[in-house]
């Protein structure tokens, strides 16, 4: 019978584990968050216009 030698892994990198736990990322906000944030502005000032429900809810037709 032959024995199984499994060789040891090497060990991780203990800052990459603390920066995950921080929430590392970008700098800024994202595209995402900026599509939002515009969607959102649009919508604050749409409200204040008297707009018939219907057509604040519809997109413009090309």
């Amino acid at each position: 019978m032959t024995k199984l030698i499994v060789k040891a892994s090497k060990p991780r990198n203990p800052l990459v584990a603390t920066a995950r736990f921080r929430r590392a990322g970008r700098h800024g906000a994202g595209l995402g968050a900026e599509r939002r944030d515009g969607r959102q502005a649009l919508k604050r000032e749409l409200s204040t216009l008297a707009l018939p429900r219907d057509v604040r809810s519809k997109p413009p037709s090309l």
